[in-house]
């Protein structure tokens, strides 16, 4: 191998500066700082190391054809506000030890692979352009600053974002920056995986309200397994149906884990999810792709499913009406959905001080018992009871619970179901 180091400041005004070796594998090593102003042109021929300390100011465009390691400490490009070009035909990785800040990130000619979690648009304004490019996330998790809804654009058909990595692995997660707007927009999480177009979309007919953070991640499982839709997100104990029953063979061999934050005020889009025709029609399962609707997860069981609009052609569905979508999305035949558990839960104080608490389940699946906690600041717990629960039922239950231990002022209260 063939190095090229910086040991002292570069500093290039409206220049271009080739570094290149006639070999494989060269390496350009930063230990200082490299400085491009507007204008100039830094073009490396292999690929660039950036050891402790070392830092790179790029407000023109930095082309690099090989891997870009980031050990820097820093995000290494802080918030300047120029580009930088991935061009290779050959694989290339964003690696390092420290998270990296983008401001431009243009990719084009091969599958790019993230070592390293990412930010893109560290000035506020600047995109992330996958070209024809594959943009493996490895695991890891690629954000995008600019809350503008074409911050991320990529040619349709070829160029996509690979998540598709199980929890035993770590998600894949595409976070975007959303702002308020009056008027109707639209965010796209361009995934694929090169045999489906697996892109979700975002659509706010009304607008945004106000500003906040979507993070997507989303994996395929075996349909060919037995039992299938294994292995199970994060958080989301079981499968079963009403009946106690595996109901894999009626999922969709997919997941869709998805968070929000910041959002003070909701606003409800209209949600478009695609999925592989494999997902459903190979292996165990037993679906009926026209009657597939959306259900989700929020880590205290499954709430009701969504009506929604399937599309079989395109292997689309589209529902809306909901303002909280953060926790495991997946698609269930309607024949079979997966169990209701908590439908409400709610307290009040009575004359005398003490609170009352009541909930209902709409269905329960070899309930054990619920466990009911208290705090006065909503950090610290302490048991105040276990109530007995009803074991499997398909029939709407009701439980009240009077806490006569109340503490003065605030309380606050959590549920949980043990089977």
């Amino acid at each position: 191998m063939a190095n090229s180091y910086i040991n002292t400041n570069i500093k290039a005004l409206g220049l271009a500066i080739l570094v290149s070796q006639s070999c494989l594998g060269q390496v350009l090593t930063n230990k200082s700082t490299i400085h491009l102003d507007p204008g100039a042109i830094l073009y490396v021929n292999g690929g660039t190391l950036n050891d402790l300390g070392s830092s790179m100011e790029n407000n023109g465009v930095m082309t690099i054809t090989g891997d870009l390691t980031n050990n820097s400490g820093s995000n290494l490009f802080g918030n300047s506000q120029g580009t930088v070009v991935l061009s290779s035909g050959s694989p290339q990785i964003i690696n390092g030890n420290t998270l990296i800040r983008f401001n431009n990130l243009v990719l084009s000619n091969s599958i790019k692979t993230l070592g390293a979690n990412c930010e893109v648009g560290g000035s506020g304004t600047g995109v992330l352009d996958i070209g024809n490019s594959v943009l493996d996330l490895n695991s890891k998790t690629l954000t995008i600053l600019n809350p503008s809804s074409t911050s991320c654009t990529f040619q349709s058909g070829v160029g996509y974002v690979l998540s598709e990595t199980d929890p035993s692995l770590g998600y894949g997660s595409l976070v975007r920056y959303v702002k308020d707007t009056v008027g109707p927009v639209q965010y796209v999480f361009p995934f694929g995986n090169g045999t489906a177009d697996l892109r979700c979309v975002y659509d706010y007919p009304n607008g945004v309200a106000s500003a906040g953070q979507i993070g997507v991640s989303t994996y395929p499982t075996n349909p060919s397994n037995v039992p299938n839709n294994r292995p199970l997100p994060s958080g989301v104990a079981s499968l079963l149906n009403i009946s106690g029953l595996e109901n894999a063979h009626h999922t969709l061999d997919r997941y869709w884990i998805v968070s929000t934050s910041g959002f003070a005020i909701p606003s409800v889009p209209n949600i478009t999810m695609r999925y592989g025709e494999d997902e459903w029609i190979s292996g165990s399962n037993t679906i009926s792709e026209s009657s597939l609707q959306p259900q989700r997860n929020d880590f205290s069981g499954w709430q009701t499913p969504i009506s929604s609009i399937i599309n079989t052609a395109n292997n689309t569905i589209t529902f809306g009406g909901v303002s909280d979508f953060s926790g495991v999305w997946t698609l269930v035949g309607s024949n079979s959905p997966l169990p209701v558990s908590l439908l409400a839960f709610s307290g009040e104080c009575n004359g005398d001080g003490d609170v009352v608490l009541t909930w209902t389940t709409a269905s329960e699946v070899n309930c054990d018992y619920f466990t009911l906690e208290r705090s006065a600041n909503g950090t610290v717990f302490e048991l105040v009871d276990r109530i007995e629960g009803g074991g499997t039922t398909p029939q709407l239950s009701e439980y009240m619970f009077e806490d006569f231990e109340a503490n003065e002022g605030v309380n606050y209260y959590k549920l949980s179901q043990t089977v």
